[in-house]
């Protein structure tokens, strides 16, 4: 790449990420646990109504808390929330 397309690709990058939120760094997957979650569902719901293990869902639980810097599941909901995955 040449660096003269650096400075171009880089506020590229920062003006997509404004607009789209913190969101984007979750992948398909954990944006589905993520709306899960945010409706109440437990981990051991999670995993029947997608056909994964408790502790797949549990690790992506911790990745999506990660990723979104919080520490505790209202967090996770008030980030749905602010995202539109559910209703106000």
């Amino acid at each position: 790449m040449s660096p003269l397309m650096i400075p171009q690709i880089t506020q590229f990058y920062v003006q997509t990420h404004k607009k789209t939120g913190r969101s984007e760094l979750l992948t398909a997957r954990e944006t589905e646990v993520l709306k899960l979650i945010a409706e109440g569902k437990a981990s051991k719901e999670i995993a029947a109504l997608l056909g994964l293990s408790i502790r797949t869902v549990d690790n992506h639980r911790s990745s999506i808390m990660r990723k979104l810097h919080v520490t505790k599941s209202a967090d996770l909901v008030r980030h749905a929330i602010s995202m539109g995955y559910i209703p106000a």
